[in-house]
């Protein structure tokens, strides 16, 4: 989601000097359950309760400073009484299999992550305030070599230590009914150069 992104946009930055300087030094989610439209919006909480999956990509285009990769999410969201919410799931890394830094790295890098906070039901807007978000090491890391989980271990500490408490991220609701949920985020419109985000992201429910 969108706190997410911003710890992916921040990846970008630090990738500068990991896909670069690194790889230098070492040569890295029924007929009758129609779409509502936003015009039609009149969303209840009881609605979006479960269990809900989705996938997205965010593509970095590659600078002077750093390499070009996609980043791949697979993410669950938990929506829960009380207005609290729980997500989890991996994102993948994977840079352009002829690069140098493809190479070094010997393959993609994915981590799990885990994030809760509490959610709210703003007119057509879905709000997520973050109170934490942790990264922990995918099953594929375990067969790295000693250097690949040094830049392993250090991208990881860097995304970490880029989560801001309290961080709030807003998705329009384009589309909802009982099976699926279409959003878009609040600020698509304001992209960084460089930076390519999903249009919309779609959930489906889980049963």
């Amino acid at each position: 989601m969108k706190n997410l992104q911003s710890l992916f946009l921040n990846l970008f930055f630090v990738s500068a000097f990991f896909s670069c300087d690194f790889v230098n030094q070492k040569k890295q989610k029924d007929s009758d359950e129609k779409k509502t439209s936003v015009n039609e919006a009149d969303y209840l909480k009881k609605d979006f309760y479960g269990h809900w999956k989705g996938k997205s990509k965010i593509t970095y285009e590659e600078t002077v400073e750093s390499y070009a990769f996609d980043l791949k999410i697979n993410d669950n969201i938990y929506f829960h009484r009380a207005d609290r919410f729980n997500e989890d799931g991996t994102f993948t890394i994977r840079y352009d299999r002829e690069s140098e830094i493809y190479s070094f790295m010997g393959g993609d890098f994915s981590y799990n992550f885990r994030g809760s906070g509490e959610w709210e039901l703003d007119e057509d807007y879905l709000v997520l305030t973050y109170s934490e978000v942790k990264l922990n090491d995918h099953e594929s890391s375990y067969d790295y070599d000693e250097e690949q989980m040094e830049m392993y271990e250090v991208l990881k500490d860097a995304i970490q230590n880029e989560f801001i408490e309290n961080e709030v991220a807003s998705y329009k609701i384009l589309e909802k009914d009982s099976k699926k949920m279409v959003l878009k985020e609040e600020n698509a419109g304001e992209l960084e150069e460089g930076v390519e985000y999903a249009e919309v992201v779609t959930y489906k429910r889980v049963d």
